[in-house]
């Protein structure tokens, strides 16, 4: 394995596991606090190896959240998000952030590469359409 894939081993095992109902969600704060500051960051400096961590990171924490919450109702019949609010919800809202920053070339790659990822589009619909956007 290489560098990049225990990279995004331990973020996704980070951000995935259930907290403490008095703790934060850490996925939430990710995606929606975080990887904005790191897409600005990103706009200014070196950009191709720092955006495919970044966008397989993403993509692994949203994909595995799904399957907790699938996993999570099917065991327990009851519809409680485990990670502060649903996983498609999440990334209902990442993707208004990513179409939000059309100028970013560091968003726009984040797009490209995500609704280019067939199985990632599959479980995630609403970037369907975003390439047509880009």
């Amino acid at each position: 394995m290489g560098e990049m894939e225990n990279c995004r081993r331990i973020a996704t095992f980070v951000m995935t596991m259930p907290r403490t109902l008095t703790s934060a969600p850490l996925l939430s704060i990710f995606l929606h606090i975080v990887t904005p500051w790191l897409m600005a960051t990103l706009e200014q400096g070196e950009h191709a190896m720092h955006v495919e961590l970044l966008v397989t990171v993403i993509s692994s924490v949203l994909t595995f959240a799904l399957h907790l919450e699938l996993a999570m109702h099917s065991v327990t019949r009851e519809r409680r998000f485990v990670l502060g609010e649903s996983s498609s919800g999440m990334a209902r809202k990442f993707a208004a952030t990513l179409r939000d920053r059309k100028t970013s070339r560091t968003s726009q790659a984040i797009i490209q590469s995500l609704a280019g990822s067939p199985s990632f589009v599959a479980n995630f619909p609403m970037f369907m359409n975003e390439l047509s956007t880009v």
